[in-house]
């Protein structure tokens, strides 16, 4: 302890007697004073560039290699300043603006490298290739302050530029912002290496303060700026040189200790781990025997269950095979049916017709009518015989489902019932384009043939308009298995689309909106508003519900009827447009 403290006095002393010295150097020979000032810090700049370029093979710490290498330029730099200081006559033909000039592009080197050095704590860089990016811009700076393409730093008469005075603040910020940057990466230093280059700092912050204020050559801002200018080399000179020569494990291997430390550090968690992984390994392996234990048992019941599969599948591919030959007989039987129901209504109607223009004189007026009556009897049976086949296969068909056009597939109705509508004076509307649906061609072909040639049958008014649309959405109510998930590119929605078609017929009380869609269902006269069977509705909602849809109807009696009906669709970006 005593050493130390002897050692530091004695350094105090000296600093003392330097300072007293440069003092009465300054007095009697600027030029002396300011070249051993600067060839102080340029002996300093290269020192640190000896010592951490000499060590760079087996230094970790990028950021000091960083900093020696530039010093090395920072010194050149430096070292034409003191050259071309006024009255040294090494370049004749420049006043004092030259050597400002040189001052502040090296205070940017430094400062600047003082920054980017911090990236460079654990990253591995080039020393070569970072030296020959300093000589070019060194050499560049150099160009342009002799090509007078740098800004001016003093003007003879005037004194110090502004350009001069910002750049010594925004230097000063620069080097009062590594301050903390230089404590975020207190791990890289020990704590005494940390102070001296805290203090390095400031000295150099408080030196540009000073020379913000410069007077004269002999002023007291210019003295002080000095001596702050060796205080901070000097003190990092004790940071780096000293240290990396006298210590060089504080500075240089400071990190390969810290990793020596770590790495021992590992091994004993590595041991703790080893010895936690034993114990989790004994552990698991009685859980793995008991779970194995339990596996073999999940499978023995598995298989008995995939046996008992395999059963009823077998007894379901055989219910199908029974179901499509009741289907085939159902088909053959109503064909049987069909043919044997409607060939005697047809001889029925045929006699009929013959005894009514053969034998109408004698058979009289009441006759006629009877026969008459007779052949309309007929002619609805075969009407409604045709229509029950027609349902009962609308039931049993596969749908044939794909991405259909419903606008096609509505201009192609209306094309079909060209006719019909010309001659009953109706106007078909179709306010917005209709979006792609999955469905079954035909089948929706059929749906709406039936819901126009209803609102046609059941209009009575002059001007009598039909519209047909849809509008928004609602979740689908049922799920239908035949219906795929995805047709052709596009995603299959969730969601159905809600179409109408519309007329300003009759209407339909209230009480009756659920009962027209039951087969043979007629709310008027059989002759009344063109007759039919009463199965087009029935077989729309038929249609519909193997869709996975529904249908409805709203209505106010004398002013019009809305059909309603529900399919998935597709809205290309699954937005209604």
């Amino acid at each position: 302890m005593l050493g130390i403290g002897w050692k530091n006095f004695a350094e105090t002393g000296l600093c003392i007697a330097v300072g007293i010295g440069l003092y009465l150097i300054s007095r009697y020979n600027y030029l002396l004073f300011h070249g051993l000032v600067e060839m102080f810090c340029i002996a300093v700049a290269w020192g640190i560039f000896f010592v951490a370029w000499n060590a760079r093979h087996v230094m970790e710490n990028g950021y000091l290699l960083f900093m020696g290498i530039a010093c090395l330029f920072i010194g050149m730099m430096d070292l034409l300043h003191v050259l071309a200081y006024k009255g040294m006559q090494v370049f004749p033909g420049y006043d004092a603006n030259l050597p400002t000039q040189l001052w502040i592009a090296w205070q940017y080197m430094f400062c600047l490298s003082y920054t980017v050095a911090f990236l460079f704590f654990r990253r591995k860089f080039n020393p070569a290739i970072l030296t020959a990016i300093y000589a070019v811009i060194t050499a560049l700076m150099i160009l342009m302050i002799f090509s007078k393409i740098f800004p001016d730093c003093y003007i003879e008469g005037k004194g110090l530029t502004l350009f001069k005075k910002l750049s010594e603040i925004i230097t000063s910020i620069i080097l009062i912002a590594m301050i903390p940057l230089l404590l975020f990466r207190q791990d890289y230093f020990p704590k005494r290496i940390l102070k001296l280059l805290s203090a390095s700092i400031l000295g150099a912050v408080g030196a540009k303060t000073a020379f913000i204020f410069y007077v004269s050559v002999y002023g007291l801002s210019n003295l002080i700026g000095h001596y702050l200018m060796v205080f901070s080399f000097f003190m990092m000179y004790k940071a780096i040189v000293e240290t990396g020569i006298s210590n060089p494990s504080e500075i240089l291997f400071r990190e390969l200790r810290q990793r020596e430390t770590e790495l021992k550090n590992i091994e004993l968690e590595l041991r703790k781990a080893k010895n936690e992984l034993e114990e989790r390994v004994v552990k698991r392996t009685r859980e793995l025997l008991k779970a194995n234990i339990q596996l073999e048992l999940e499978i023995s019941e598995r298989q008995h269950v995939e046996k008992e599969l395999r059963e009823s599948e077998e007894r379901f591919k055989q219910r199908n095979l029974q179901l499509e030959q009741i289907n085939r007989q159902l088909d053959d039987f109503a064909y049987i049916i069909s043919h044997d129901l409607r060939e005697p209504l047809r001889g029925m109607y045929n006699f009929s017709a013959i005894l009514i223009e053969d034998y109408k004189d004698k058979l009289g007026a009441e006759g006629s009518s009877m026969l008459e009556t007779l052949m309309r009897l007929a002619k609805r049976q075969e009407e409604q015989i045709r229509a029950i086949l027609h349902y009962s296969r609308i039931g049993r068909m596969n749908l044939s489902v794909e991405r259909i056009s419903l606008d096609a597939i509505v201009h192609e109705v209306i094309d079909s019932l060209k006719t019909l509508l010309d001659e009953n004076r109706i106007s078909v509307h179709k306010p917005v384009k209709l979006p792609d649906a999955v469905c079954d061609r035909v089948q929706l072909v059929e749906v709406f043939q039936n819901l126009i040639v209803n609102a046609v049958q059941y209009n009575d008014k002059q001007d009598r308009r039909i519209e047909i649309g849809f509008g928004g959405t609602e979740a689908a109510p049922v799920s239908v298995p035949d219906i795929p998930e995805t047709c052709g590119e596009s995603v299959f929605l969730k969601s159905a689309c809600v179409f109408y078609v519309r007329d300003n017929g009759i209407g339909i009380e209230e009480r009756h909106l659920e009962s027209i869609f039951k087969i043979f269902t007629r709310l008027h006269g059989r002759e009344d508003f063109g007759g039919g069977a009463g199965v087009g509705l029935t077989i729309a909602k038929k249609i519909i519900e193997r869709h996975g849809g529904k249908i409805w109807a709203e209505s106010v009696p004398g002013q019009g009827t809305t059909f309603y009906f529900t399919l998935r669709c597709y809205t290309g970006s699954g937005v209604l447009k």
